[in-house]
């Protein structure tokens, strides 16, 4: 399926892969936890040329995590900032209109981290830390488990 897809690269944050990697180009992001502590920062340019190798070749790279939903939803949305050019709301739009009926929702730091490289890029924030949260929970209300809420 990978092939039919025309996927050659892929990165696998914090899982690895478990498939052929003579088939693949493979980069693992090794001990990068969706615990709240662990940084995306210092990956970041590593994992930005991987991925505009495989754009510039014409190829498609998967990025992947256990769930989907932080670390790899969290590396996408750099990418997508800093090669469409986008503000962090707008990258997060994008690539949650492209999940879908899935939720992306990067942990809390990764956020601040992403919020932060808008600033250092652009010179200025697109939104202030406050309402990003405020309008991500707006966002993601629908989703919430309403089973274990009284």
């Amino acid at each position: 399926m990978l092939k039919a897809l025309n996927i050659t690269h892929i990165v696998s944050v914090g899982e690895k892969a478990d498939l052929d990697s003579s088939a693949f180009e493979l980069l693992f992001l090794d001990n990068l936890y969706d615990d709240g502590i662990d940084s995306i920062q210092s990956r970041l340019s590593n994992v930005m040329d991987f991925v505009e190798d495989a754009r510039l070749k014409g190829s498609t790279c998967l990025i992947h995590c256990r769930v989907g939903v932080s670390r790899s939803a969290a590396i996408t949305i750099c990418y997508v900032m800093k090669y469409l050019q986008l503000s962090l709301v707008q990258a997060y739009l994008f690539v949650r209109a492209r999940r879908l009926n899935v939720i992306i929702q990067p942990n809390l730091k990764f956020m601040y981290e992403m919020l932060q490289l808008e600033q250092k890029d652009k010179g200025e924030l697109s939104i202030t830390w406050p309402i990003l949260c405020e309008e991500i929970y707006n966002l993601n209300f629908a989703y919430r488990d309403t089973t274990s809420v009284p």
